[in-house]
């Protein structure tokens, strides 16, 4: 009996330790990246300019590649440029206020010394495979996502964005304004009583 109650438990938390494990991600360092073989070739030479400061690849499914860049407008509309002419891939851009901001572990002999962030003006996701659709979502093909951030070199006034490519608000904003309005209609309804 006790046998199979160890066994019930190591099989219930046996899923959650394994998709800790699978949602880790791993670091690739500025540097060239060998991306999968069904990327197209002009993606491969995005992710490999010069101002692409740090990446990364795996997490949570479906996988997913992070590359992180920073540059003034005319380099990120350049790039947002290039990434419009990929063919058979939706893309959206989100825009973000302040800056963009990822940290990552510095470790020595399996031992996390410090953790080192990483500032960058956008944010280049691509799925892992580009063919592959998501199982969960009927139709839905595999999206790249570029995130852009307005507390750096980026001027939104100038960015000049594709129309084959979906712009959306992050929401920080709104929900912001949406937050204060509730809890100024929460005074007003307390005064009215």
């Amino acid at each position: 009996m006790k046998r199979l109650l160890v066994l019930g438990v190591a099989l219930l938390i046996s899923p959650f330790w394994c998709s800790q494990v699978l949602a880790r991600a791993l670091p690739i360092p500025k540097g060239q990246v060998t991306s999968p073989s069904n990327w197209p070739k002009e993606l491969t030479e995005l992710v490999n300019r010069e101002n692409r400061v740090y990446g990364m690849s795996g997490g949570p499914y479906p996988p997913m590649y992070r590359f992180y860049f920073v540059g003034d407008t005319q380099g990120f509309n350049g790039f947002v440029g290039q990434i419009a002419k990929l063919r058979g891939t939706p893309v959206e851009l989100i825009v973000h206020p302040g800056p963009g901001v990822t940290s990552y572990s510095v470790q020595q002999d399996s031992t996390v010394v410090r953790d080192d962030k990483v500032l960058y003006d956008w944010e280049l996701v691509v799925p892992e495979d580009l063919e592959r659709r998501d199982q969960r979502v009927a139709d839905s093909p595999p999206r790249i996502t570029i995130n852009v951030y307005l507390g750096g070199g980026i001027d939104l006034r100038k960015v000049v964005v594709p129309l084959n490519i979906e712009v959306k608000s992050s929401g920080e904003i709104e929900r912001f304004v949406a937050d204060h309005k509730a809890k100024q209609e929460q005074v007003e309804t307390s005064r009215s009583k």
